[in-house]
């Protein structure tokens, strides 16, 4: 009888290994996708800069002396023309009295020989040297004229009051700098540009300025673009205009100026993090029929906002994966977990 009972058992054990058995289904990878559409394509730049007046204009001495007046105070507005300091002028106004009265005697006498020689009661000799006398008081006058008009420093043209190098009662030699204007209406902002980009800038061209430190930015145009690259940083000087009205900005800070260099109203954008890196070959993948998933090698010009604008055979329409292309393989089935 238990023989009986284990050749029973045995049949059974056989019967159920030689059943059918089920495969679990298979797991697909779940990936977002997106479809590839134009979309405009914005290459822009920031250059850090040092901003500075319109111009800046030393008012130097012509003549030497002492500092007899400073008629202006640091910050202050001055109009073309204006009175800015006094140098003593005493001994050059008694030179330019004396030429001056040398000149009225000589040409006193030259209108006595004059009318003396057109009665021919004098020699052309005579006449000829009364007319050189004259001439000489006269170039010695104006440059006693001069020495005094001089000894008066004036504004050449509206500005602001940038620097006082002396007080009054100092010694001023001839050519030293008295004081220092400036036009702060409107600044001046100097930028180096790569080789790769001067092409790119243009005179007249839109820029945006920010001042970081006081966290602004002010509207500004291109009005340079150098030609030579600077010998020692190898970059092309650019200058930038930016209105002053308001006097906000100072001399001296720093900026950085955004200027855009590229812009493409239609073009194959995608997000930058759709971008994947099989060896050297930066690419990503394409959905195809039956969710298939091929990768499609792609030509990165340039990024902006997370953004990047590339050169790629695929044609808009595509779809793209955009979530989970990192855990995908070449040639699998993919799940589509959602879409655009």
């Amino acid at each position: 009888m238990q023989k009986y009972l284990v050749l029973i058992l045995a049949a059974l054990l056989l019967a159920g290994c030689g059943g059918k058995k089920t495969d679990p289904p298979r797991r697909l990878t779940k990936v977002a996708v997106l479809t590839l559409s134009p979309s405009p394509a914005v290459n822009t730049r920031e250059y850090p800069g040092l901003l500075t007046p319109l111009y800046k204009m030393n008012i130097q001495t012509q003549t030497g002396g002492i500092v007899e007046s400073i008629g202006v105070e640091l910050g202050q507005s001055v109009r073309r023309g204006q009175e800015l300091a006094r140098l003593d002028s005493e001994v050059n106004a008694a030179q330019c009295q004396q030429a001056e009265a040398a000149y009225t005697l000589a040409k006193t006498s030259y209108e006595r020989q004059k009318a003396l020689y057109a009665e021919n009661v004098i020699s052309a000799q005579q006449y000829e040297s009364a007319e050189s006398q004259l001439r000489q008081a006269e170039a010695l006058y104006r440059v006693a004229k001069k020495n005094l008009e001089d000894c008066t420093l004036t504004a050449p043209r509206a500005g602001v009051v940038s620097f006082i190098n002396y007080d009054i009662g100092d010694s001023a030699s001839k050519g030293s700098t008295v004081i220092v204007l400036a036009d702060y209406s409107k600044i001046i902002m100097r930028i180096g540009v790569t080789d790769k980009d001067v092409s790119k800038i243009k005179t007249g061209q839109k820029a945006a300025v920010r001042v970081d430190d006081l966290g602004q930015s002010w509207p500004g145009k291109v009005i340079g673009v150098g030609s030579l690259a600077d010998d020692r940083s190898g970059t092309y000087p650019v200058r930038i205009e930016i209105d002053n009205a308001q006097g906000a900005i100072k001399p001296g800070m720093f900026g950085r100026a955004g200027l855009t260099l590229e812009y493409y109203e239609r073009a194959k954008v995608v997000p930058l993090d759709t971008l994947v890196l099989r060896g050297e070959t930066i690419g990503l993948y394409a959905v195809t029929t039956g969710n298939i998933v091929r990768f499609a090698p792609v030509t990165v010009n340039f990024e902006f906002d997370d953004k990047v604008y590339i050169q790629s055979a695929l044609p808009y329409g595509q779809r793209i994966v955009s979530l989970g292309q990192e855990f995908v393989v070449d040639g699998e089935e993919v799940e589509i977990a959602s879409g655009e």
